[in-house]
């Protein structure tokens, strides 16, 4: 997906359990509409910098994160939509799907 990330306005990938995109310095904006308490991961390919957050138990603000050493994984939502920003780098979003 990060290879192709660029030819695309939107690019979406889906399983049985989740959503994923990917946000790169070109493409680094997406807002995802969700239930509340959905689970939504950051992981980072090498670094992301920049990320900025919104409707998270735990945003984030202008903060980095790198592979290995420090991911966002299973935060969750507080509102909808989640919008999550970065300056540089990539990073892939993925939005757990709720089993009501």
């Amino acid at each position: 997906m990060l290879r192709y990330v660029e030819r695309f306005t939107s690019l979406l990938a889906m399983d049985a359990n989740a959503e994923y995109r990917f946000l790169t310095t070109r493409r680094n904006r997406i807002s995802i509409e969700c239930s509340l308490g959905t689970t939504i991961s950051l992981i980072p390919f090498g670094e992301a910098q920049g990320i900025v957050t919104e409707n998270l138990r735990y945003p984030l603000k202008r903060e980095s994160l790198r592979l290995g050493e420090r991911e966002g994984l299973s935060n969750i939502a507080t509102g909808s939509p989640v919008t999550i920003t970065i300056e540089r780098g990539a990073l892939l979003v993925a939005a757990v799907r709720r089993l009501d």
